[in-house]
């Protein structure tokens, strides 16, 4: 929540969005807002509203294309695709539990044995027909 006045919010905004259209968002600091507000040091830090706004559009600028981008490029897409490889192993272990979970409560029941011998004609199909 910001802890600065709708006033002083609406100053400070005002102020930085005409700075940053007159001049581009990378040369313009945060001094040059305060100045062109008419507003402090202390109250500019304190309207998280602002900074919400003024970080986002410091990012969404275009990155300086040089070595190390494209490196950190290709780290931030290998993290989501690692990320989203470690959400399908997460799920299949989820069922694989839920499997295992079911398959022991089987075993600690009264059939446990026959669980145990189609288990065993499933792992080796046709090696226990001759036991019938």
């Amino acid at each position: 929540m910001s802890r600065v006045s709708d006033t002083a919010h609406s100053k400070i905004m005002a102020a930085a969005k005409e700075l940053v259209a007159k001049r581009g968002s990378s040369s313009v600091t945060v001094a040059d807002v305060t100045r062109a507000a008419g507003v402090s040091k202390a109250t500019i830090y304190r309207d998280s509203r602002f900074q919400e706004w003024w970080n986002a559009t410091r990012l969404s600028e275009e990155p300086i294309n040089c070595p190390q981008c494209e490196d950190l490029a290709w780290f931030q897409k290998r993290v989501k695709e690692q990320k989203a490889e470690i959400q399908v192993l997460e799920e299949s272990l989820a069922k694989t539990t839920a499997a295992l979970a079911a398959l022991a409560s089987q075993l600690t029941s009264e059939n446990a044995p026959r669980t145990l011998l189609t288990l065993q004609r499933t792992e080796s199909p046709g090696q226990f027909d001759n036991e019938r």
